[in-house]
């Protein structure tokens, strides 16, 4: 008989090495006041794992920009280009997220291209002093895959827009670019 309780436990299971075949989860996101886990099926706990590295805080519903995408953009077998840098995008952001001021920000949404088989994913918003939007675009072939970020501010007549390709840059300043971006228009 297994006996897991996590009363007052909230967590995000993503499912590893799930073409090889063996049954290993690790856990992204977890806020916890206390973690009992007990069992007596080793094999179900075996490759179950709870480090402080693999955890964060609790984000606010309002605050978490990821809460409408699907789980697939996280999924490595499904294109793993889109699911190593959103992973990173994601774990960064909620990593820095916990300093910030809590605002509400709006959320990433994902739309499937059926006609040129392109993955993208788009932070848009629009009020009376401007407009802004982070994207990325995950194509068939990864060359030509890309990120870009616009920012339109009416008051002050600026208007700022990088973009780029995502293989030919490298991944980690563009995912913190892309997170200082967030953080200075919202």
């Amino acid at each position: 008989m297994s006996n897991l309780n996590f009363d007052d436990i909230t967590a995000i299971l993503e499912r590893m090495n799930g073409n090889t075949g063996t049954a290993a989860f690790s856990v992204s996101s977890i806020s916890y006041p206390q973690v009992k886990l007990n069992t007596q099926l080793p094999s179900l706990t075996s490759n179950m794992s709870l480090s402080t590295a693999a955890y964060n805080l609790n984000v606010a519903f309002d605050q978490d920009i990821f809460s409408e995408v699907p789980a697939r953009v996280f999924d490595e077998s499904y294109n793993k280009q889109m699911a190593r840098i959103m992973k990173a995008f994601r774990n960064e952001f909620f990593d820095r997220i916990v300093d910030k001021p809590k605002k509400i920000i709006p959320k990433l949404h994902y739309h499937y291209d059926e006609d040129e088989n392109t993955h993208n994913l788009r932070l848009t918003s629009e009020w009376s002093e401007g407009n802004a939007m982070l994207y990325f675009s995950f194509e068939k072939d990864q060359r030509e895959s890309s990120f870009g970020l616009i920012w339109n501010d009416n008051k002050k007549k600026n208007y700022q827009a990088r973009s780029g390709n995502l293989l030919l840059n490298n991944s980690t300043d563009i995912v913190r670019e892309a997170i200082d971006f967030v953080f200075r228009v919202y």
